[in-house]
């Protein structure tokens, strides 16, 4: 496959990322692959764990006519794109592992049902969503992390976006 164009690049780098880290080139790439189009995107989530010797990034991906997942594991602690910039790991890049790579067709998608509605808060007059279950015309599901698992505004909206993309769509 071709790398990303320039254009490309700029799309990914500006929605796919958390607001202290942003990926490591190669879980870059992994969406790309699977989405094909960055420009396409109108929301997405991104999540990262790191370990002291692993790091694991996730994102859910919606386009104007899909909705994707890709996760991949990293063979080294708090891997991302700094990280990633260092000497070491420019000759010794980490192993890694395509954990999930799958695009599905919004028009399939059947049923978005979340798992909690937290209360409003009367300082910002906004209410957070906890996780939601994506299920698709052939029974398959897909879990979406929420809100209420981080504490970041820059994070919370990119729920927002993913899931006003989502039912643009539905």
């Amino acid at each position: 496959m071709k790398t990303p164009n320039e254009d490309q690049w700029s799309d990914l780098q500006r929605f796919i990322g958390t607001a202290r880290q942003q990926p490591p080139t190669d879980f870059l790439l992994a969406v790309f692959a699977v989405i094909s189009d960055p420009a396409k995107i109108t929301g997405a989530i991104t999540r990262v764990k790191m370990e002291e010797e692993e790091t694991v990034w996730k994102s859910w991906v919606a386009t104007d006519s899909a909705v994707a997942h890709v996760a991949v594991s990293f063979g080294a602690a708090h891997y991302d794109r700094e990280t990633e910039s260092d000497p070491y790991y420019r000759h010794q890049p980490p192993s890694r592992t395509l954990l999930a790579g799958q695009v599905r067709p919004l028009r399939t998608l059947r049923q978005i049902e979340f798992s909690g509605i937290g209360r409003r808060s009367l300082n910002s007059g906004t209410y957070l969503v906890d996780e939601s279950t994506l299920t698709f015309e052939d029974g398959k599901s897909l879990t979406v992390p929420g809100q209420m698992d981080s504490h970041d505004q820059f994070d919370r909206e990119a729920v927002d976006r993913f899931h006003e993309a989502l039912r643009r769509n539905f």
